[in-house]
């Protein structure tokens, strides 16, 4: 007997829950979050991996390092001697 209604609203009613099943790949997924994670991760290596590759950028961490450990110069300092 249908009364009027399909087999979809059958076993909603039936489950307890209005709302239809989500398909696979939806944001409640899990794949999705793995895949957003990835996403993340390859952004995060291009970033580190082209500021690292920069020559002005990896050429001033000794001599930051220097006139930090060395000689014990504060960060107002350093910066000045490099702008």
């Amino acid at each position: 007997m249908n009364n009027g209604r399909d087999g979809a609203a059958d076993t909603a009613l039936t489950t307890g829950s209005l709302l239809p099943e989500a398909p696979p790949g939806a944001p409640g997924d899990g794949h999705s979050r793995r895949e957003l994670l990835y996403a993340f991760l390859v952004v995060f290596l291009g970033i580190t991996a082209v500021t690292l590759s920069q020559q002005n950028a990896i050429g001033l961490v000794p001599l930051k390092n220097l006139l930090k450990n060395e000689l014990h110069e504060d960060k107002s300092a350093t910066a000045a001697f490099f702008f």
